[in-house]
């Protein structure tokens, strides 16, 4: 049954988010500058009522991981607008690694250390590595600063909302059927599991794979070797 303070709740919870994200945009943007402060204070105070209406909601014994949840979204979330909000192309850089960060921080929730390993090595200490390089000796990169604006921002911005909404609302009304029968974990861990189908069951698939990117990478320094 609905009490008036669960309703209290959802409600705080439902105009701390929507006060949250929109301070959070307005400040990454140069027009809104001047007003940072403020702007600040608000998203603040917007994602503060959202917690705690989060939290309330929640049974205790879940309020742990509900708590690590919206922390790695707030930077999967934040790392994102920032990556595209960010006139400096290296602050971009550093924004990304924060949003692939809170995904590695999703498999750990779900209990996929691998996953959360692999993201974390390859995406950010391998890629992101490699752009940070090549952001940093190459020449007027650093120093510049990118403009945001173009005419299809209003449209960008109309269906990014739109999207938003319809998956919050999704979200909010989808059930989904509890696992009453689990499987055994036979190796052990999801590491093992993951280690004993590449090796056994999708061997060949795999060396496949290893093929097709020595034969890209070869490619790619063909392409731009000088001759």
């Amino acid at each position: 049954m609905t009490t008036p303070a669960t309703l209290f709740l959802s409600y705080l919870l439902i105009v701390g988010l929507i006060v949250g994200v929109a301070s959070l945009i307005m400040i990454s943007l140069a027009r809104f500058w001047p007003r940072r402060r403020l702007l600040g204070t608000l998203a603040l105070l917007g994602f503060g009522c959202f917690l705690w209406g989060t939290l309330a909601l929640t049974h205790p014994e879940y309020r742990l991981l509900v708590f690590y949840f919206w922390l790695f979204t707030t930077a999967v979330v934040g790392g994102a607008i920032g990556t595209v909000t960010m006139r400096n192309v290296f602050h971009s850089a550093l924004m990304l690694i924060l949003s692939l960060l809170g995904v590695a921080g999703y498999f750990i929730l779900v209990n996929a250390e691998f996953l959360a390993m692999v993201q974390v090595i390859i995406y950010i200490g391998g890629i992101m590595v490699l752009f940070l390089f090549g952001i940093m000796v190459s020449q007027n990169i650093i120093g510049t600063q990118l403009t945001q604006n173009t005419p299809q921002t209003p449209w960008a911005a109309v269906a990014a909302g739109v999207l938003f909404l319809v998956m919050f609302f999704v979200g909010l009304f989808m059930t989904l059927r509890p696992n009453l029968t689990p499987t055994p974990d036979v190796l052990g861990s999801n590491t093992a599991s993951i280690g004993w189908s590449l090796m056994a069951t999708f061997a060949l698939p795999f060396e496949v794979a290893s093929v097709l990117l020595l034969m890209a990478m070869l490619g790619a320094i063909i392409l731009v070797r000088k001759d």
